[in-house]
């Protein structure tokens, strides 16, 4: 698994980057059941000319894998470490909705090869042993 934290319009440190690992890295496992490709944690500062302020913390994880076609979240709060959590908390949230999709979309896969093969028709042997 290809795990990469990218920090935009904010300063790069250890502390955060093994926090964001820490937290989404076992929850990726079990999403995509080990075979995550891509796994990408985004961490930014959005400030606004037009509405000063406090500063806005955004995490945005993309997790890409074999059986993930793509799966996004965002969040924004106050707090850089409550952003992640709050990523971290839907991640385990969407959890049983992703395994399930997955799960459906292997059966439909099973039922599409079955019938294809139905209508090819008898395997070259059985008609050889048939006849």
């Amino acid at each position: 698994m290809e795990s990469t934290v990218v920090f935009d319009n904010l300063p790069k440190t250890e502390a955060i980057e093994d926090y964001a690992k820490e937290k989404l890295e076992a929850l990726v496992d079990k999403l995509t059941g080990g075979k995550a490709s891509e796994v990408r944690v985004h961490l930014a500062v959005v400030n606004s000319r037009e509405h000063p302020g406090e500063d806005l913390f955004r995490c945005r994880v993309q997790v890409k894998g074999v059986h993930v076609r793509e799966v996004v979240v965002t969040k924004t709060t106050g707090n850089l470490y409550k952003s992640v959590a709050l990523v971290a908390k839907t991640l385990h949230r969407l959890l049983p909705n992703i395994r399930a999709k997955i799960r459906d979309r292997k059966k439909r896969r099973g039922v599409q090869i079955h019938h294809a093969l139905d209508l090819i028709g008898p395997r070259r042997h059985e008609a050889r042993t048939a006849a």
